[in-house]
């Protein structure tokens, strides 16, 4: 099994699409950077200079792509989660089965091994392509704007005391952050395994890349409609969204991760023809 996972996990990382989904994803973080950070950055001095005591230049927490929500890049950037989580290695499972090579890998691994490995490295690469646009982006506004504490009195941040996870934000912002990295890694991969489940019931592949877009936009619209705007993906893998509830992202990642990979893995053992 370790090595099908080897040969998987290769397989994604040799993959071209990634590189490109990541760059789509740093097109757009590194836009908001040069659009918003930059000159944010070049007006810092200016607002130091009032030399007003009670002034507070606490920016980069605020600033950066996952800290404000009323900017297009950012709306954008969420918005497409599904999509540059797919393109990686989504749809090789697909491929795999229209080209033949599932027949060969059977004959010589067990079925299992492929499908565990095969939903590992898409879940891996998935959650990467989102994480690492994010990453450059908070690291590339930390070089311009201060990393000073949050402070709420401030009137910069989203997040209140009825937040989740307020306290932890207000007192170690970076773990904070690091928590989000995670929870959007693990949400993003999984979004990416949708695709694996959808692959055995479509005959083209351009179907298996856009559902977990069309399934992730009626999730947000539907929630919309209802007034549960904290029950949609695209609001709670915000880091600054300040009516995330931790109870609601835990079960539905877990609804999510053991429904894909329920269909994936069931359907794939019973099938005797690929």
């Amino acid at each position: 099994m370790r090595n099908m996972i080897k040969i998987e996990i290769i397989r994604a990382f040799n993959n071209r699409s990634l590189f490109y989904s990541i760059l789509i994803g740093l097109i757009i973080t590194i836009s908001h950077f040069v659009y918003y950070v930059i000159p944010l950055s070049n007006d810092l001095d200016k607002y130091l200079a009032l030399n007003k005591p009670m002034m507070y230049p606490g920016w980069l927490f605020s600033s950066w792509i996952g800290g404000n929500l009323y900017n297009l890049h950012v709306f954008l950037y969420y918005l497409l989660i599904p999509i540059l989580a797919v393109i990686p290695f989504a749809d090789t499972f697909f491929l795999d089965k229209k080209e033949g090579f599932t027949n060969n890998v059977f004959i010589r691994t067990n079925k299992k091994y492929y499908f565990i490995s095969k939903f590992l490295a898409t879940f891996t690469v998935g959650g990467l392509a989102i994480v690492i646009p994010l990453v450059a982006n908070f690291l590339l506004t930390a070089m311009f704007l201060p990393s000073m504490i949050p402070e709420v009195s401030s009137g910069f941040y989203t997040i209140d005391a009825s937040s989740m996870w307020s306290t932890l934000f207000y007192t170690h912002p970076f773990i904070y952050l690091i928590c989000f990295f995670l929870i959007d890694f693990v949400f993003s991969g999984l979004i990416a395994t949708i695709a694996l489940a959808v692959s055995y019931f479509v005959e083209h592949r351009f179907v298996v890349l856009i559902t977990p877009f069309l399934l992730y936009l009626f999730v947000f619209a539907f929630f919309n409609l209802l007034g549960a705007i904290s029950l949609a993906p695209i609001n709670f893998l915000q880091p600054s969204f300040s009516r995330g509830n931790i109870f609601i992202i835990f079960v539905e990642t877990i609804l999510l991760g053991v429904t894909t990979a329920f269909i994936f893995y069931s359907k794939g053992m019973k099938d005797d023809t690929f």
